[in-house]
């Protein structure tokens, strides 16, 4: 393969480094010649990269089972991989804090965490299938780190974090 102008830049303009692989833009510039030359069409294409990030979707809802409500892409998310929202009807993570603090029962709480499909974190689910439970659990502990929530197993987050650590290492 010979790297065009065109696949060059597309490489660049990508921020997640699993989806800068030689392999995969490879594929992905023969398949751009292909819609430009008008031997396939964008759609073809475009329902590709949905189905990427649908096995990360997959894969995250897969790891954290019933801790969540559900895993959904967002486009909202700029520098955080990750963040956790409520479902319409559903408390929020500061609610369900403050009716704790004052001593009230507070209803039980299954978060919706959402993904930006752009972060480094996030498409590395898709490259690091060896790891891709405790990438889930890191996004999943924190999104809810950053929306101020004790976790509720500190000792495993620092487990899966030195492990993800020592692995990167290792490389």
């Amino acid at each position: 393969l010979q790297p065009t102008g065109k696949g060059i830049d597309l490489v660049k303009s990508i921020q997640a480094e699993a989806l800068k692989s030689p392999q995969l833009t490879g594929e992905w510039e023969a398949q751009m010649e292909q819609i430009r030359r008008g031997a396939a069409g964008r759609e073809a294409f475009m329902e590709g990269i949905r189905g990427f990030v649908r096995e990360v979707v997959a894969q995250i809802k897969a790891s954290l089972g019933d801790r969540v409500k559900d895993v959904r892409v967002t486009d909202r998310l700029t520098d955080s991989p990750s963040c956790l929202v409520s479902d319409d009807g559903d408390i929020s993570g500061t609610l369900e804090r403050l009716l704790k603090q004052s001593g009230q029962k507070a209803p039980e709480r299954k978060p919706i965490l959402e993904i930006n499909p752009t972060h480094p974190l996030v498409a590395r689910l898709k490259t690091e299938t060896a790891h891709a439970d405790g990438w889930a659990h890191l996004l999943f502990d924190q999104a809810q780190l950053a929306e101020g929530t004790q976790l509720a197993d500190p000792a495993g987050f620092v487990k899966r974090l030195n492990d993800m650590l020592l692995a990167m290492a290792s490389r």
